[in-house]
């Protein structure tokens, strides 16, 4: 029964860590878009900076919820 639940819960938490990175990698790219079609100029400004920042953020939380993804599977006994 343990097995079970846990199987259940270890799957249930990589299907959600696999729509997360997916929607943080989405969101990741349509930013990447925006910032290369700004000018040079906004790119080098405090707010473009800041934008560069936030995209590194979510290449950080995407890498992070790609780890959730390697949950092992229920030890044998033994």
């Amino acid at each position: 029964m343990r097995r079970k639940a846990y199987e259940d819960a270890r799957d249930a938490i990589i299907a959600q860590a696999e729509d997360l990175a997916l929607m943080i990698e989405e969101l990741k790219c349509k930013m990447e878009e925006y910032y290369d079609e700004r000018s040079e100029k906004w790119q080098e400004s405090e707010k473009g900076e800041a934008w560069q920042d936030v995209i590194n953020d979510l290449e950080t939380a995407y890498d992070s919820a790609n780890d959730l993804v390697d949950i092992p599977e229920f030890p044998e006994a033994g």
